[in-house]
C-alpha cells in the first residue's frame, strides 16, 4: 500500500511539474505577443515621425543645472518638422496603444523576475523614451531636465538599438511585420554588429581576468 502510494505521489507530482510548464510556455506566448502589439505602436511611431534618426539634436539652453528648450520655431529645420508630426493626433494614438500594450506586459511579467528583467523592465523603458518624446512634441517645456532631454534624443537617435531589443522579444508569428516596420534598418547587419561587439566584451573579459 505505501509503495502504491509513493508511486501516486510522484505521478501526481511529475504531472504537477508539466502542467505548471505548459503554463508557463503558454504565459510567456502571450507575453511575446504583448510585445508584438509594442512593437508595432512604437515602431510605427517612429516611423511616422522619423523615418531614419535625424541628424540634428534639440536645441536647448542650460541654466543652473536646468534643460529649458528653444522654442520649435528656433529649433533647427529637421528637429522642427519631427515636433510638428509628434504633436498630431496619429503620434498621439499610437503612443497610447504602446502605452496600453506596455501595461500589458508588465501586467503578465509581474510575478516571474526571469520575464521582468527579460521583458517588463526593457519595455517600460522604451515606453518611457516614448513618453517623454509625445508629452514634448506637445509641450517642450517638459523637456526640462537632463534625463527628459537625453529621454527625448534616445527615443529618436537610438532606433537601432531600440529595434534590436524588440527583435529578441517578439513572437515568431510576428516576424513579417517587424520586418515590414524596418525596412529603412539593414537588421541582419546590425545583428552581426551585435555580436561582434558581445564577442569584443567577452574576449575583453577575458584578458581581464587573465591579467588578474
Amino acid at each position: 500500500m505505501g509503495a502504491v502510494a509513493i508511486r501516486i505521489g510522484y505521478a501526481a507530482m511529475v504531472a504537477a511539474i508539466i502542467l505548471a510548464f505548459l503554463f508557463s510556455r503558454r504565459g510567456e506566448k502571450e507575453l511575446r505577443f504583448a510585445v508584438d502589439r509594442f512593437a508595432e505602436a512604437f515602431l510605427g511611431l517612429s516611423n511616422l515621425v522619423s523615418p531614419c534618426p535625424p541628424t540634428r539634436r534639440l536645441a536647448v539652453r542650460r541654466v543652473g543645472g536646468g534643460v529649458h528648450p528653444f522654442p520649435p520655431e528656433q529649433q533647427p529645420e529637421e528637429l522642427r518638422a519631427i515636433l510638428r508630426v509628434g504633436a498630431e493626433e496619429e503620434a498621439a494614438g499610437l503612443y497610447q496603444r504602446a502605452e496600453a500594450a506596455a501595461v500589458e506586459v508588465r501586467r503578465r511579467s509581474r510575478r516571474s523576475r526571469r520575464l521582468r528583467e527579460q521583458f517588463g523592465q526593457p519595455i517600460t523603458d522604451l515606453c518611457f523614451l516614448a513618453c517623454v518624446f509625445i508629452e514634448g512634441c506637445q509641450d517642450l517645456s517638459t523637456v526640462d531636465s537632463v534625463n527628459r532631454e537625453n529621454a527625448f534624443t534616445r527615443f529618436l537617435t537610438g532606433q537601432e538599438e531600440h529595434r534590436m531589443a524588440l527583435l529578441k522579444r517578439i513572437s515568431r508569428e510576428f516576424n513579417d511585420a517587424f520586418l515590414e516596420l524596418n525596412q529603412n534598418y539593414d537588421l541582419a547587419a546590425l545583428s552581426e554588429k551585435e555580436q561582434a561587439q558581445s564577442t569584443g566584451r567577452a574576449k575583453t573579459g577575458r584578458r581581464g581576468g587573465e591579467a588578474i
